[in-house]
């Protein structure tokens, strides 16, 4: 499952609407977690989910067969947040941090 179906499917699960408009934000994980590539220690989730308690994240890619994890939000790292009608600044974002960590 690819980072955009990941979304959509958080969508549908909280019943939003594209035009409801909820905020993603870019985070980073800052603990270690075991057989998760680094990569993925930076990912996109809804904004309002870093105000609770814990976040869901993916542990890999479609290989990994969309393995997740709930984990403390006090182990992540917001750092930006954008619209969503920056979509693919968000994505371009968040494929620099990739490339470069």
């Amino acid at each position: 499952m690819n980072l955009q179906e990941n979304i959509n499917r958080i969508k549908e699960m909280m019943g939003v609407t594209e035009s409801d408009g909820i905020d993603q934000a870019v985070i980073e994980i800052t603990k270690p977690l075991s057989f998760m590539p680094l990569k993925y220690y930076y990912q996109v989730v809804p904004y309002w989910k870093t105000k609770q308690d814990t976040i869901f994240i993916s542990k890999g890619g479609v290989s990994k067969g969309g393995v997740g994890k709930t984990i403390s939000t006090k182990n992540i790292r917001v750092l930006r947040v954008f619209s969503q009608d920056e979509e693919q600044e968000m994505m371009d974002y968040l494929n620099n941090l990739r490339e470069h960590n």
